[in-house]
């Protein structure tokens, strides 16, 4: 069956589960210890494979010297200026592929604590929706790779900050592919941007 993104559920369809990842305090308990972890994991790798990339750029380049008030507010004002940017470029991934599917313009929403991208009143299929999940970690930290090739050392810092960032703030597009993963392929997905139902034949 080829599957396609509709917005009327197909005759014989069914509710047949509901993820919301931002119920329960356990499972947001899991997934940010699970951030945490990629974070410290990915940082040192991100860096070893950037400087096997660009063997020119040395470890020594890429120290940050704080001399006064000035330089800390500095560094304060990039660490939030690449936070932002993040949540901006993740979500955004996200709403790229949404469009692509459904030629419908996504909503996006932030919460304080998170961010999202949704379609409301569309139902996708369970591969695409996994793309969809899966665009901002493998797009960005691709892309992250290649304009590494070419910046000067000084920009080594904060774009490696931002595509561990990145990757690590994916933790719960994870979830949901894994989630989606156990599902069979022939099962659509309704995202209202905070929560994924899926929906099966009967």
């Amino acid at each position: 069956m080829n599957l396609q993104a509709t917005k009327s559920l197909p005759p014989g369809y069914v509710s047949a589960g509901t993820l919301d990842l931002t119920k329960g305090k356990r499972a947001l308990i899991l997934l940010n210890v699970a951030g945490f972890v990629m974070l410290v994991l990915l940082g040192p790798l991100f860096f070893r494979v950037a400087l096997w990339l660009r063997p020119d750029v040395l470890l020594s380049d890429l120290g940050v010297t704080l001399v006064g008030f000035s330089d800390m507010l500095l560094v304060l004002l990039a660490v939030v200026g690449i936070y932002a940017a993040v949540i901006v470029l993740h979500e955004g991934a996200h709403g790229i592929f949404l469009w692509w599917y459904s030629r419908s313009r996504p909503v996006f929403a932030f919460r304080g604590y998170y961010a999202s991208a949704a379609a409301p009143g569309w139902f996708f299929p369970r591969n695409q929706y996994m793309i969809v999940g899966l665009a901002p970690l493998v797009v960005l930290t691709v892309l992250g790779f290649f304009i590494l090739l070419f910046v000067p050392s000084g920009w080594f810092v904060a774009l490696i900050s931002f595509m561990v960032l990145n990757a690590s703030g994916a933790i719960g597009d994870l979830a949901v592919v894994y989630w989606l993963l156990r599902q069979p392929a022939t099962c659509l997905a309704y995202d209202v941007g905070d929560a994924v139902t899926i929906y099966l034949p009967e």
